[in-house]
């Protein structure tokens, strides 16, 4: 799922970057926004480690459960054809609650506690322990983990052992499903992380046409009323199922997501009661599952956590009026899928009394609080004002309550709204909630609006997670009018081209399905220019695939001439896999063929495209068609990348090398070109292609290249070597001065990993050599214990001592035992700058702004820039928005002071941050803001004014000046500040610029393609402000 949809479209054609580090530093720069597409069939196998993120309903679980499907069907498959067991896969469903009950049970051994719930799971209480032990060592085992964010901290370290334990397993995988939230929590340093998309407009209406088979018309008026802004969940999978339930009973969608979910609920509950008195449902189950779900709620530990228990429910039941029919009432909720029996007590009746139970969707507990709720309005201000705010599931509660209550609700928020935090959870709860209550229908006042609007945009300065949502809300929220203002754009005759190629951008972030018609007549119009029409046709991908599909078969049907137009349909067709398009790639492939010279530079990214299309559709059949080996041989940049696409397999790979080599025998410049600015770079393909080229190739020139990037790589290899050595031999020196002074003995061999107070001493005490003071303070940081923080702290608390000792010993300090602010307070005030931003920087982990301001003046006053920096960097990870505001008001009121400073980089500061003066803004500048910590910085200074100061750059001159220098960071910085004049140029700096010579302008002429329509949402936002 990516609310920022445009960053999953806008992941263009990967391998132009892949010559140069600088793809890697723009993307950084960029805070990695960019979603690249994958399938699920080509990385469940390749992948050992696998999570799974993704919203409620996204498909997690089933996943899960089709996993694990597959391979019993082939266990079932094996033992039937009699084959070897060590083909067979041991696969293992493990819930998150049922984890930590076993674990807890059997004090963390997770072998034995793996053993009972195999037992629990087949009912069979028989020993084949020594058998699991066996197989789990030697043979293959699949692990499924779900319901892991139903664990609080505690309980996730619990099973933090288990999946640490799992790693070690050579033969083992491990698939987890999470949602976003508790994603982070998750500590497996060899795991590949995927996230579940929405479902697109294609697999939605192709659900809906199965979902109402026997009346597509109903399908059609479904999906038409699910177009509204208001719907962007119906996206989610099992959403989109319940609307569509809804849908077909009451031929409408739910006004409020509290009234769907509630709908879902009772439809349930009064399927599963069939003909029995519906007045009962009323009367005595759902008071009894409100009552159930607020006791859940409320626990004193781990509310909203854990599991239900079997005796818990009856109890409830029957305080609700069920009496003797508490045990039917259970039965029914069971029956009904409201409540779900733990995996490990399906079908093993003999423990009946240790059953638990979990709800069948994290929805319902939350949408029965919210219900409950409603009447009682003097417990909103603990939910809004108090730590509740910031746990998801009160989030929901508020959110449902919204729908639920929504006058109520709306009255209450603006006599509250200065009562309110500024911190995130606060403004996105609080912009949720705005949401739903203009979809139950009312209207928000401006005053409410601007400041929903003014928190969101101090969340996009925030981590990467805060944009998306700051941006998903700001589309929910505002998309609407803009997207009208757009459209309006597009029709306007005295809008120049520049500003409706951004237009079309921004309908990429806030379109529709029903502008997809206006972006074919942009497409199909030959009287536009091929930049409009190429992201026009990009932008359709995004709002219609099925109609973008369709779009791009004509392109080619009618042989379209426009070189860049064809290329953007090759590529989307050939990376979504809409179709066989080999037909298509032989017939460019022959007009290629008859380009004369002087249009070879119209050609440049049209040749790539055209070579990762024929590999990525032909793969290993080879032969290629013969024109694909002389467009390789104009553009070897291009080898690795077919390398990569083919997985280096090496048959394939040394043939393709040898053909490469024969092709370019002939002209050997441009391959030794290519070669000597591989092995300048950082390019990751280096590791395997020089090698090969090293046994293959016989150009002189282009083996001096490689041998000599060998031989320094060998020499690295061997620097690492040598500096463990050198580390071994400290070591050793350390142990020996343990010795003499008689701390440990000569059989004593390890420096006593379990006995840190042997070692603090030295670290104390003054009249030591700093050397064995530091190789203490080293040994420490790797050995220590939590018993050591006392003596440490005394020795980062000595003004007198080293301060570079002062300084390690307090991170070491922070890296045993994490401290409160309060003892950290002290050291922002301390003599030793190196201090000072240490102490900052920890306190930055901890997310404590008790001391912001104080942090701020170190950030405007230090003198020393490495130091400057990490406090720099101790800013940027702060997460709150009230912290980026107050630092920004700090930044300005010290502008005067910061003038007068010689550092380059608070000159720079400076310019931008009165910028608003066309004569003040230095044009080489920006080419020196190469950190992401001063960007950040830099833009939490001219947040409010993104727009004015993009069209200052512009009217300056300043993208044209940089661009004349090959400096590609410009086009990052339009679309960064939204500067729609740049549009144009952007995008033909992206698509026609030579990629063997300006990749790092064609790189940041993708992000700024990337940014631009997202930028121009931001500052349309903005006005709201």
């Amino acid at each position: 799922m990516s609310p920022f949809q445009p960053y999953d479209m806008f992941c263009l054609p990967a391998w132009q970057y892949e010559l140069n580090y600088t793809y890697w530093q723009a993307k950084s720069r960029y805070d990695q926004q960019c979603t690249a597409r994958l399938f699920w069939q080509d990385i469940r196998i390749q992948q050992p480690r696998l999570v799974i993120v993704g919203r409620h309903g996204s498909g997690k679980s089933w996943l899960l459960r089709q996993e694990c499907l597959a391979v019993c069907s082939q266990v079932q498959r094996c033992l039937q054809d009699e084959q070897d067991e060590q083909e067979m896969v041991l696969p293992i469903w493990l819930s998150g609650p049922e984890c930590v009950r076993v674990l807890s049970a059997y004090r963390g051994n997770v072998v034995v506690a793996l053993q009972q719930i195999l037992r629990e799971t087949l009912g069979d209480e028989r020993g084949h322990d020594a058998l699991l032990e066996e197989w789990l060592r030697a043979h293959p085992t699949l692990f499924l983990l779900d319901d892991y964010d139903l664990l609080d901290p505690e309980q996730r370290a619990l099973v933090g052992t288990f999946l640490s334990w799992v790693e070690t397993l050579p033969h083992a995988r491990l698939v987890c499903a999470v949602r976003p939230e508790a994603a982070a929590a998750l500590d497996l340093s060899s795991a590949f992380f995927v996230e579940l998309l929405d479902w697109t407009d294609t697999q939605c209406k192709r659900y809906l046409l199965q979902r109402f088979a026997a009346d597509p018309m109903m399908a059609a008026a479904c999906w038409e009323q699910l177009q509204a802004p208001e719907y962007g969940e119906a996206r989610v999978p099992l959403v989109l199922a319940w609307w569509s339930a809804f849908y077909a009973e009451q031929q409408r969608l739910p006004a409020t997501c509290f009234e769907g979910y509630m709908w879902v609920l009772q439809h349930l509950l009064q399927r599963a009661m069939q003909s029995a008195d519906l007045s009962l449902l009323r009367e005595i189950v759902c008071p009894a599952l409100e009552r159930l779900a607020w006791t859940w709620a409320t626990a004193v530990h781990g509310g909203w956590q854990g599991m239900l228990s079997r005796a818990e429910i009856l109890m409830v039941l029957r305080q609700a009026g069920a009496g003797a029919r508490a045990e039917a009432y259970l039965a029914l909720l069971e029956q009904s899928g409201v409540l779900c029996r733990s995996v490990g007590h399906r079908g093993a009746p003999w423990n009946q009394q240790r059953v638990h139970y979990s709800w069948g969707s994290p929805v319902f507990p939350c949408v029965l609080v919210a219900r409950m709720l409603t009447q009682q309005q003097w417990m909103w201000s603990d939910l809004l004002l108090l730590e509740k705010r910031c746990s998801p599931f009160w989030q929901q509660v508020v959110h449902l309550l919204a729908g639920a209550n929504a006058p109520a609700v709306l009255r209450w928020v603006e006599e509250q709204r200065f009562s309110l935090q500024r911190d995130t959870a606060s403004i996105l709860l609080l912009a949720r909630v705005g949401r739903e209550l203009r979809r139950a229908g009312e209207a928000l006042s401006p005053a409410l609006v601007g400041w929903i609007a003014d928190g969101l945009l101090q969340l996009e300065l925030g981590s990467r997670k805060e944009r998306r949502q700051a941006y998903a809300l700001m589309k929910q929220l505002f998309g609407a009018d803009v997207r009208a203002r757009m459209l309006a754009r597009l029709q306007m005759d005295g809008a120049s081209l520049a500003r409706r190629c951004a237009a079309v951008l921004a309908l990429g972030v806030v379109g529709t399905n029903m502008d997809s018609e206006v972006l074919e007549q942009i497409v199909l119009d030959d009287g536009h220019v091929p930049e409009l029409r190429g992201v026009a046709l990009l932008v359709c991908w995004q709002v219609d695939e099925e109609r973008a599909e369709k779009l791009c078969h004509s392109i080619f049907r009618r042989k379209e001439a426009s070189l860049l137009v064809c290329g953007v349909a090759l590529w989307t067709s050939v990376e979504k896999r809409a179709s066989d398009m080999r037909e298509e790639i032989v017939a460019l492939l022959q007009r290629r063929g008859e380009v004369n010279s002087d249009k070879e530079q119209e050609w440049l990214l049209f040749d790539e495209v055209l070579i990762w299309a024929v590999v990525r559709l032909w793969k290993h059949s080879l032969p290629y068609p013969e024109e694909v080996w002389r467009l390789v041989a104009q553009h070897p940049s291009m080898l690795p990348i077919m390398l990569e696409e083919l997985g280096w397999e090496e048959p394939i790979a040394r043939r393709i090398l040898r053909k490469w080599l024969r092709m370019t025998s002939a002209d050997q410049e441009k391959s030794r070109a290519f070669v000597k600015r591989m092995a300048d770079s950082h390019n990751p393909h280096k590791e395997r292609l020089f090698p090969l080229l090293q046994e293959e190739c016989q150009d002189g020139e282009i083996l001096q290249w490689v041998t000599r990037w060998l031989e320094e790589k060998q020499k690295d290899e061997q620097r690492r070597i040598e500096i463990a050595e050198d580390e071994q031999e400290e070591a050793a020196s350390f142990a020996q001065v343990l010795r003499v002074r008689g701390e440990i003995g000569e059989e004593e061999g390890h420096i006593l990993l379990n006995q840190p107070e042997k070692v603090i001493p030295l670290i104390v005490a003054r009249d030591e050599e700093l050397w064995t003071r530091e190789q203490a303070l080293r040994w420490l940081w790797s050995y220590g214990d939590e018993q050591s923080w006392l003596p440490l702290l005394h020795v980062a608390s000595d003004p007198t001592d080293d301060g570079e000792l002062r300084k390690t010993a307090l991170h070491v300090l922070h890296r045993k035992k994490p401290q409160p602010g309060e003892v950290l307070y002290p050291f922002l005030w301390d003599r030793d700058e190196r201090v000072q931003a240490e102490a900052a920087y920890i306190l930055s982990e901890i997310q404590d702004t008790t001391c912001i301001e104080r942090i701020g003046f170190l950030l405007c006053h230090m003198e020393d820039e490495e130091t400057q920096g990490r406090v720099e960097r101790a800013c940027v990870r702060y997460r709150d928005a009230a912290v980026h505001e107050s630092l920004r008001t700090m930044i300005m009121q010290n502008m005067q002071y910061l003038r007068m400073r010689e550092s380059d980089v608070k000159e720079h500061i400076v310019e931008y941050a009165v910028g608003r003066v066309l004569d003040e803004i230095s044009i080489g500048a920006i080419a020196s803001f190469d950190s992401a910590t001063r960007w950040h910085i830099l833009s939490l200074m001219l947040q409010r004014c993104y727009g004015e100061v993009g069209d200052l750059f512009w009217r300056k001159g300043f993208l044209e000046a940089a661009s004349d220098q090959r400096i590609g960071i410009p086009y990052l910085i339009a679309g960064f500040f939204g500067v729609e004049e740049a549009a144009l140029e952007t995008i033909r700096a992206w698509w026609r610029s030579d990629g063997q010579d300006s990749y790092t302008m064609r790189s940041d002429a993708n992000f700024g393609v990337i940014a631009l329509g997202g930028a121009l949402l931001r500052n349309e936002v903005s006005l709201y402000v």
